[in-house]
């Protein structure tokens, strides 16, 4: 990491005018308000954050920096052992269901004295469903970006085969013994469902008394959840990051540091902070999963079955921006929270009410105030910020004698930078600037959730993209 001055400047800008996701991929752009910032200038090491910022503390750890050293990264490969070579290395492939249906087609045809030849085919349809099994015993663990792990997307393959067989039976037909020969014809039709998508593989090494984690990846990370696994669709490669060495012949593996992760303390109360990292650690979309449109308007479909039956909206139907039921809520919970804090620091964090409310969604709380795709609140150990808890900690309000009221970005509020190993993911950056969700749901859009960009504005971006940051919340115990 570049040497980093113990005093932090940043220059506002004017309003600049940038795609999202599709500056160069050709999909929707988003028009973001954004702080340029002197790249060079964030603080590069726990101690110079805290003297840059007089309200932090450190909690828990998560991969960041970039191992470059050639003689630890040969070390770590060691330690680590040989990657697997395809997404289907570890896996266990188990039938647990197999529908068939089939129909039959049948044609006689005399061919002498009490004499048919007789022609069959039958179309046989087969729905086969795998139950994948990892491997536990191997030291590298699939990377599948699917939340939780368990449930990861179908990957439906078709095959076809036809067995032909012949023979020759007595049959009686209208009270006569006719010998019939027939010809058979069996065309299978199979559909396997397997219930994992693998984009890569991970594995984390102690080594010096640190820990380290391993990433390769097989194919390229999409930054939209469904779309194909291409360095065109991926900004990986944008941010550095090859899967294939053409030299070598063989893929990249990338090490990254397990490094103290540093909060800001957005308030406290008594002995309980909350907190907000100080980076951007990760890079996963708001929604893994498919979505549905029915009447202009976005469903949320689970891995396995639709919670939704097109046309008509079951009971149980939820909106693709729903944070309560979100892959990214379950993420934080499950994943990060279970990775970053040992069970000593788990002790400390507190769970929260998470306010969901419409009011949650807006920069300031208005009487008439509504969100159609506001949800129930949640009870959470870790949760990303809302709208309104991003105005009422980072923002300032200025109200002139004359003319409209405006916001600007607090003194010390912190420049939500990208990590390394949340660029290797495919985290979308802008002069080291990340791209990061909140949980509010875009009042205005049934697919899509606000994102942040260190700067005033939020803007609205479809839920199923890969490209966007994480920045975690917490409630801890700070002192005592």
């Amino acid at each position: 990491m570049k040497q980093v001055k113990r005093i932090i400047i940043f220059i506002v800008c004017a309003v600049v005018v940038f795609s999202l996701s599709a500056c160069r991929r050709g999909e929707e752009k988003i028009v973001e308000k954004a702080i340029a910032v002197e790249e060079t200038l964030f603080f590069g090491s726990l101690a110079e954050a805290s003297e840059a910022y007089s309200t932090t503390v450190t909690l828990g750890s998560y991969p960041q920096s970039k191992v470059t050293d050639a003689a630890t990264i040969t070390d770590l490969n060691s330690a680590a052992g040989t990657p697997p070579a395809t997404d289907d290395d570890h896996w266990t492939n188990s039938l647990i269901m197999q529908n068939e249906t089939s129909d039959v087609s049948v044609t006689d045809v005399p061919s002498g004295p009490n004499r048919i030849t007789r022609t069959k085919t039958v179309n046989h349809s087969v729905s086969r469903y795998f139950e994948s099994t990892y491997n536990s015993d191997y030291t590298w663990k699939p990377f599948s970006f699917c939340v939780p792990q368990k449930q990861v997307t179908i990957e439906e393959t078709t095959s076809s085969k036809a067995v032909k067989t012949s023979s020759t039976y007595s049959e009686t037909i209208n009270g006569v013994n006719t010998t019939v020969e027939e010809t058979r014809t069996d065309n299978y039709s199979y559909s396997d469902r397997n219930n994992y998508r693998t984009y890569g593989w991970y594995c984390d090494v102690t080594y010096s008394g640190a820990k380290y984690r391993g990433i390769f990846f097989i194919k390229y990370r999409p930054y939209n959840s469904i779309g194909s696994l291409e360095s065109k669709n991926s900004f990986q490669d944008d941010n550095d990051y090859y899967i294939y060495n053409q030299e070598e012949e063989t893929f990249n593996v990338y090490w990254f540091k397990y490094e103290p992760l540093t909060w800001y303390v957005m308030k406290t109360e008594s002995n309980v902070s909350t907190l907000i990292s100080t980076k951007i650690i990760d890079a996963q979309a708001f929604l893994q999963n498919w979505d549905i449109e029915v009447d202009g308007k976005y469903y949320y479909a689970n891995t396995t079955t639709l919670l939704v039956d097109d046309p008509i909206l079951s009971a149980s139907s939820k909106y693709a921006d729903d944070y309560s039921n979100s892959s990214i809520r379950v993420w934080l919970n499950d994943d990060f929270y279970n990775v970053a804090f040992s069970a000593s620091e788990k002790s400390k964090i507190q769970t929260t009410s998470v306010d969901n409310s419409a009011q949650s969604t807006r920069f300031e709380i208005e009487a008439t105030q509504t969100n159609a795709y506001s949800c129930s609140n949640t009870q959470d150990k870790v949760y990303l910020i809302g709208k309104r808890e991003y105005a009422a900690t980072f923002l300032v309000k200025h109200t002139p004698s004359s003319g409209s009221a405006y916001y600007t970005v607090s003194d010390d509020a912190p420049i939500f930078t990208a990590t390394a190993y949340a660029k290797a993911l495919g985290c979308e950056t802008w002069s080291n600037v990340g791209y990061w969700w909140s949980r509010s749901p875009d009042a205005s859009h049934s697919g899509s959730a606000l994102v942040a960009v260190g700067g005033i504005d939020m803007n609205s971006v479809d839920v199923k993209q890969n490209n966007l940051g994480v920045v975690p919340v917490i409630r801890a115990i700070t002192n005592g």
